[in-house]
């Protein structure tokens, strides 16, 4: 929806706008939905500035709720389950 970019659904996340107007992702959350890249920022932005989301939901979109939508984009490092950072795989630590 935003970069237009055809991926497959692996790739892509469905954001469902609520009754309330407050947007979440889910796949199987009920309502229209639309799909942006997964972690792309860059397509949340371009959907955004074409005004995509009011017309995918045919429903305003408060610029607050794509504010809170944005913070759930934003990379964070990787957890484990444990609560242990995640590797890159990369060993630096004891090399020697």
């Amino acid at each position: 929806m935003g970069c237009r970019r055809r991926a497959p659904q692996h790739e892509l996340v469905r954001i469902v706008r609520r009754v309330e107007g407050s947007l979440e992702v889910g796949r199987t959350l009920e309502g229209r939905g639309a799909w942006l890249c997964a972690g792309s920022t860059a397509c949340l932005t371009a959907a955004a500035r074409r005004n995509a989301f009011a017309r995918a939901f045919r429903a305003p979109v408060s610029q607050a709720a794509i504010d809170r939508l944005e913070l759930a984009f934003v990379p964070e490092s990787p957890v484990r389950e444990t609560g242990t950072p995640v590797t890159t795989g990369r060993d630096d630590e004891g090399a020697g």
